[in-house]
């Protein structure tokens, strides 16, 4: 039985797609920045050293696009949140857009987060 994968019984309830944007958490105690591995309507998967414990909520700003959302899950530095109210497909329009815009200029991972980072003005 497989875990965690809409294909095969798992318990992810919507596809997700790959992606790389910077993203800023804010909960109790926490407050840094995250990278977006993969994103749905109704969570993400992030990057982060220091994810976390399973149950814990987090304030998530994905560029102009904020969710309160509830860590599902953490292990080897990274985390799957899920959304308290699924993003619309307006945003998810926008947000792959910009993980596009950036592909396409053929930046590397890293410099790709730090693009993110000056565009919502926190590397100014």
């Amino acid at each position: 039985m497989t875990f965690g994968k809409k294909i095969g019984g798992g318990r992810r309830a919507g596809s997700r797609a790959t992606i790389l944007l910077a993203a800023s958490v804010m909960g109790k105690g926490i407050g840094h920045r995250v990278a977006v591995m993969d994103l749905s309507a109704t969570g993400a998967k992030l990057r982060d050293a220091d994810a976390p414990q399973a149950g814990t909520e987090l304030w998530i700003r994905i560029a102009n696009v904020e969710r309160l959302s509830t860590v599902q899950w953490a292990r080897g530095g990274f985390m799957g949140v899920l959304f308290d109210k699924p993003l619309i497909p307006r945003e998810l329009y926008e947000l792959h857009r910009q993980n596009s815009i950036s592909i396409a200029t053929k930046l590397k991972p890293e410099e790709r987060l730090a693009v993110d980072d000056w565009n919502i003005g926190l590397a100014r």
